[in-house]
C-alpha cells in the first residue's frame, strides 16, 4: 500500500494537469476527496475489522486503494476522479484498520512493539520506493504506464495474498472463538 502512496504522492500534480486538465490546485481538491472517502468508512471501520472474514476484507482493502491509482491512467474527468479517490479513501482507511487489527491478533503483547516497529519502517521503506520510483516510471513508460504500475502493483499483491490473508483470519477467528467462553465470562464481572 505504502508503495502505491509513494508513487501517488509523486504524480498527483502531473495527475491533476495531464490527465484532468486542471492546474496544480486542484491536487488539493483530490485529497480532500481521498479524506471524504476515509471519513466516510472511519464508522464502518471496527464493525469491518471484528468481521471472521478480515483477511479477505484486508485484500479486498487493498483492492479499493489500488484500483483507483491505476484507473486514473485512463480518466479525464474531475468528477470521475474525485469519486475514484473517495473510493480510495475508504479503502485506505479500511486498510489501516484491519492490518492493524490483524497484527494485534496474531502478535504476541512482548513482541507488539518490535512487530509495529518493523511494520513502520517497512512503510516507511516502500513508500520511500514508490516516491523514488514514480519519476522513472513516468519518465521511462509515460504517466498513464506509472499509474497502471503504482495502483496495480496494490491490486495484483492483494489478489496472490488472498488466500494466505482468508487463512491468517480463519486461524485468528479460531482463537477469539476458544476464548471467547472466558470473555463473557469476564464481562459479567464489575470491574470490566
Amino acid at each position: 500500500a505504502m508503495f502505491a502512496y509513494g508513487v501517488e504522492n509523486v504524480v498527483q500534480v502531473l495527475v491533476v494537469r495531464d490527465r484532468l486538465g486542471l492546474d496544480a490546485g486542484a491536487v488539493g481538491v483530490l485529497n480532500a476527496f481521498l479524506g471524504i472517502g476515509g471519513l466516510a468508512a472511519a464508522p464502518f471501520a471496527a464493525r469491518v475489522a471484528r468481521s471472521d472474514r478480515s483477511g479477505a476484507l484486508l485484500a479486498g482493502a487493498g483492492i479499493l486503494m489500488g484500483a483507483p491509482l491505476a484507473l486514473l491512467a485512463v480518466i479525464t474527468s474531475p468528477v470521475v476522479a474525485n469519486a475514484l479517490m473517495i473510493v480510495e479513501g475508504a479503502g485506505n482507511v479500511l486498510l489501516d484498520v484491519l492490518f492493524i487489527t490483524l497484527l494485534q491478533r496474531l502478535c504476541a503483547e512482548a513482541v507488539l512493539g518490535r512487530v509495529f516497529a518493523l511494520q513502520d519502517t517497512g512503510a516507511a521503506l516502500a513508500q520511500l520506493l514508490g516516491i523514488v520510483s514514480a519519476p522513472l516510471l513516468v519518465s521511462g513508460l509515460g504517466l498513464q504506464a506509472a499509474l497502471v504500475l503504482g495502483g496495480g502493483t496494490l491490486v495484483v499483491t492483494a489478489v496472490v495474498l488472498l488466500p494466505r490473508l482468508a487463512a491468517v483470519s480463519a486461524r485468528v477467528e479460531a482463537d477469539r472463538l476458544t476464548i471467547a467462553p472466558l470473555v463473557e465470562r469476564l464481562a459479567g464481572v464489575p470491574i470490566f
